[in-house]
């Protein structure tokens, strides 16, 4: 059994966000892969806890990663502890669970980089059009 979920972690991680939904809403319906007939059809925005936050992107609109996690804390009541904590490895949402695409993991500046920008950023004003400081730094 471990191997199995091992497996679907792996091929989960390597899913687009647009994958991520179909996956998603195939595994929703019961069905063994994805159909577009049958997902058009979808009452998901009539759901009982209220509406699915796939159901606008079912059909291939470009899926915002904030919805992941929307999803994630309405699958675990709003508690963002069971969000951590989720073991449910095989839920084809689970890389997203914290509101981020896992393919871009390690992608960008790091964090320090970005907090030592912040920081000489900080307090000095500069011109929106050319970026030049403006007068003297504030205080």
């Amino acid at each position: 059994m471990e191997k199995r979920d091992e497996r679907q972690k792996i091929m989960t991680e390597k899913m687009t966000p647009l994958e991520t939904v179909k996956a998603y809403c195939a595994h929703c319906l019961g069905m063994p892969q994805h159909n577009a007939d049958e997902i058009r059809n979808c009452q998901g925005d009539q759901a009982y806890p209220g509406p699915c936050p796939f159901f606008p992107y079912r059909m291939g609109k470009r899926t915002p990663v904030r919805v992941f996690r929307a999803f994630y804390l309405q699958c675990m009541g709003g508690n963002r502890e069971f969000v951590r904590e989720c073991q449910t490895v095989s839920c084809p949402v689970h890389p997203y669970r914290f509101g981020k695409n896992p393919a871009k993991k390690g992608q960008g500046a790091s964090k320090e980089t970005m907090k030592k920008a912040r920081q000489s950023k900080k307090g000095r004003l500069e011109s929106i059009f050319t970026r030049e400081p403006i007068g003297e730094p504030a205080l």
